[in-house]
């Protein structure tokens, strides 16, 4: 799938995301838990932080919150999904820069302490996704932290047929045709 139609996607579904994320997502909620709880930084660190592929800024409003002194850049190829950030992060507006674009080849600055990114560099062709990796180190500062949570491959087929199987059976639980949930997921995700 080509940006292009990544970006038009979720500009079309950026008003229902936080809603829908939930019946596509196994332990949506957990996982953003998870993330923040691998962070090391104190809480009155002043951090420098990215979000690419924010989204409606659910992990930035994580960082917000947690570190009241922390600076964050979100960054998201969809307009709607950055409006939806803005009014997210409003109470942090003086702490937050928000930034439309294309993180696999538009600038995303240098000095951060932290770079996270969820369910966003899936989209990405493999070669892009190296890429990407190398800027990403190139813009942390030294003893800087890179948290990706993320669709992958598994190690075998076997293992992805597991996978697919036990996803298919939540997104059925949560009421959502499987049929058509693998067939989208065929097109979007790489």
């Amino acid at each position: 799938m080509t940006m292009e139609k990544v970006r038009d996607h979720f500009e079309q579904d950026a008003s229902d995301y936080d809603h829908d994320i939930l019946k596509f997502i196994p332990y949506y909620r957990e996982q953003n838990q998870a993330m923040m709880d691998l962070i090391p930084f104190e809480g009155n660190a002043r951090i420098r932080a990215l979000d690419l592929g924010t989204g409606t800024g659910v992990l930035a409003d994580f960082i917000l919150r947690r570190y009241p002194m922390a600076e964050v850049t979100v960054l998201d190829l969809a307009e709607n999904m950055l409006a939806a950030a803005r009014e997210r992060l409003a109470p942090f507006a003086e702490r937050v820069t928000f930034q439309r674009g294309d993180f696999s080849r538009d600038e995303f600055g240098f000095g951060y302490d932290l770079i996270l990114s969820g369910l966003s560099i899936h989209h990405l062709e493999d070669q892009a996704k190296k890429d990407l990796y190398r800027r990403i180190y190139q813009a942390l500062n030294p003893g800087g932290l890179f948290l990706n949570r993320d669709m992958v491959l598994g190690a075998t087929d076997r293992l992805n047929a597991v996978y697919e199987h036990l996803w298919l059976e939540y997104v059925r639980s949560m009421g959502e045709d499987p049929v058509a949930c693998l067939e989208r997921s065929h097109v979007e995700d790489i």
